[in-house]
């Protein structure tokens, strides 16, 4: 088992250097066309402030509104990072990122303390709603998506196939529904 960014972990998966791995998928994922992707996790960006922050009983709101703001975000390395770039460029603005970290519970007592504002996947806030922020929906949502993710230069073996099976009937998912990319079934 190995722990990185989803960005690394692309990398270690097209060189076949890993069977598989969890990853946040990044917006250009229909490029690599060498990967599959196995949808596990849909969920939403959200707005966290500081529970006394003036947008903090808003909701929704236009990413906009907070583009005077100093941002905490997850480190460059991360997928999340990028969807929360790409997201600020389409509401017109550039951050003003004061602090990124690889680990949320920095970023959210980092928030809770009033240094900034963030962008973070919305069942990774809930899990610290008794901290000091608030979640603020965003008006035009952001779609974040956790997948299983494998080569389709390896063969799978009854184990992987086990695997993949067993993660999609947790989700209650179909198993081989919503395959991404992939040129095989299980």
């Amino acid at each position: 088992m190995t722990e990185k960014m989803s960005s690394e972990l692309i990398e270690l998966l097209k060189k076949a250097e890993l069977d598989m791995a969890f990853i946040d998928l990044p917006g250009n994922f229909d490029k690599l066309e060498t990967l599959s992707a196995y949808p596990m996790i849909e969920d939403e960006v959200v707005l966290i402030t500081q529970k006394l922050h003036p947008f903090a009983n808003l909701e929704p709101i236009g990413l906009s509104e907070v583009k005077n703001e100093p941002f905490i975000l997850m480190n460059k390395a991360s997928t999340l990072f990028q969807i929360c770039m790409e997201a600020c460029k389409r509401a017109g603005f550039t951050p003003d990122i004061t602090h990124e970290s690889s680990q949320i519970d920095i970023i959210v007592g980092l928030v809770a303390e009033g240094l900034g504002v963030s962008l973070l996947t919305s069942k990774e806030a809930d899990y610290f709603s008794k901290a000091n922020i608030s979640l603020i929906r965003l008006e035009k949502p952001i779609n974040h998506t956790t997948a299983l993710v494998i080569s389709n230069r390896i063969t799978k073996s009854k184990a992987m196939k086990t695997f993949i099976k067993h993660a999609q009937e947790w989700e209650g998912r179909t198993p081989g529904a919503e395959v991404l990319k992939s040129n095989k079934n299980i």
